[in-house]
């Protein structure tokens, strides 16, 4: 009897793991995970981060890449900021009334059959992609969008030039800076170089000076410098900051001296309309398609 009863004993004791050293070796485990954890997370945290940039940096490649696409062969450029639709749409809107968007008008009646009238807005729309939604609130951000227009030039239709899903965790901004771009060119039509000479620095007589120096008789601006930053968050603020890029559209048209020698095809002032709205219209006149006839002068280019 006591030697099945040890037999038994023996076999109860091989049979298994103690409480005691389950909850032991649970303890020992959990440790291990923490510390796998805590040692991964930095990881994960950099692919997260290295991949939402990697994802800004297109973002805003493809963003300057239309708009630059878009403006490099124009005649006319005007941007408007801090627009409304009113702005647009009513006969007595802020930009309808402009004296440099009447110009472009008049410039689109005498010329309406080689050339049309364009636009892009940068608006600060609600984005509905359920994927960017949180707790049923869509984030709002600025989206690229391409406007139509009547006989009248006014807007009638907006559409998208990306799906919303292009924007996904995404929020650009917007700035446009035509002063970087400014030209001037003489009254013989050669550009006036601002780079100083290595001499300038030392003291001339004030008469010679004036006469050295060119009468500039037309102020062009080639082109649009366009600054695209990207956030992580709605907000726009500097913690947000993930990406900053700087873009130099140059115009071609309007910087061609052949073309353009007098300065007629130019882009102009880019006006705030109000500074509490968030919108942006940029108005450019581009040729149609199959009507160009080579650089001629602005007579040649018209036949």
């Amino acid at each position: 009897m006591k030697k099945y009863l040890a037999r038994l004993l023996k076999k109860r004791n091989s049979a298994g793991f103690t409480l005691v050293e389950v909850i032991v070796s649970t303890a020992l485990l959990g440790v291990l995970m923490v510390g796998v954890v805590l040692f991964m997370a930095p990881v994960f945290s950099m692919v997260d981060t290295n991949e939402t940039a990697q994802r800004a940096d297109r973002t805003a490649t493809t963003l300057e890449h239309y708009i630059s696409k878009s403006l490099r062969n124009t005649v006319y450029v005007k941007v408007y900021t801090g627009v409304v639709a009113d702005d647009i749409e009513k006969p007595d809107g802020a930009i309808r009334e402009d004296e440099d968007f009447l110009e472009i008008v008049e410039y689109m009646k005498n010329h309406s059959d080689n050339y049309q009238l364009n636009c892009l807005s940068i608006k600060y729309v609600e984005d509905t992609n359920p994927r960017n939604s949180s707790e049923g609130n869509h984030p709002h951000k600025f989206m690229l969008y391409n406007e139509s227009f009547d006989n009248n030039y006014q807007i009638i239709s907006s559409e998208p030039v990306f799906e919303e899903c292009f924007y996904e965790d995404i929020y650009p901004k917007f700035t446009f800076d035509r002063e970087a771009m400014k030209i001037e060119i003489d009254a013989d039509g050669n550009i006036i170089d601002p780079t100083p000479t290595p001499d300038s620095t030392t003291e001339a007589d004030p008469d010679e000076t004036a006469e050295a120096e060119p009468e500039a008789k037309t102020t062009l601006y080639s082109g649009v410098k366009l600054d695209i930053d990207i956030y992580d968050d709605e907000s726009l603020m500097a913690y947000a900051h993930i990406f900053k890029g700087t873009s130099y559209i140059e115009i071609n048209n309007i910087k061609s001296m052949e073309l353009n020698s007098e300065g007629k095809y130019k882009v102009y002032p880019t006006l705030e309309i109000d500074p509490d709205e968030k919108d942006m219209y940029i108005f450019y006149v581009s040729r149609k398609l199959g009507t160009f006839s080579g650089f001629k002068g602005d007579e040649g280019a018209e036949s």
